[in-house]
């Protein structure tokens, strides 16, 4: 059965264009929403310090000898302290030749040295450290030699990290 053709293909694109424009006139911004930007903050800090730039203290080494090297922020200034927040930090260093390890030494409320202390953490670079929430110690490091070279001990930075 056939229908008979009373519309032209030209009418009838003609009558779609018509109702797929007015279809578009008929949508109407209601409104616009902007989001904020948000900022991101750090994590509270598990060590902190009041210095950059370390000095060393106790006797100056002998060569050939084994000792250590106390390093802190000053004369009774510890190298860096715990906040009491809990968390992991890593330090990262490269020991120079000479020494044979780094240690921090802790205790609370005075700054300690590396014959007066009550805590010891070896510090080994790129390898974690755990501080409980409260924990309020004050560090110094302690750099260990077996036998001190002729000159000097060449410089060396420890960079601390959090996650």
């Amino acid at each position: 059965m056939r229908f008979p053709r009373t519309v032209s293909t030209k009418f009838v694109i003609a009558l779609l264009l018509i109702s797929v424009i007015g279809t578009a006139v008929a949508m109407v911004t209601l409104f616009t929403q902007s989001f904020p930007f948000v900022t991101v903050s750090l994590p509270p800090a598990v060590i902190a310090t009041s210095c950059t730039t370390l000095t060393s203290e106790g006797p100056v080494p002998l060569q050939g000898i084994s000792g250590n090297v106390t390093f802190d922020c000053g004369v009774a200034v510890a190298a860096f302290h715990a906040t009491g927040v809990a968390g992991t930090v890593t330090p990262t260093f490269t020991l120079p030749s000479g020494y044979t390890s780094l240690i921090a030494v802790g205790r609370p409320g005075t700054s300690p040295t590396c014959t007066s202390f009550t805590s010891t953490i070896p510090l080994s670079s790129t390898v974690g450290i755990a501080f409980a929430a409260g924990a309020n110690n004050l560090y110094v490091y302690c750099a260990l030699y077996t036998s001190a070279p002729a000159g000097n001990f060449a410089s060396f930075n420890v960079v601390w990290t959090q996650v």
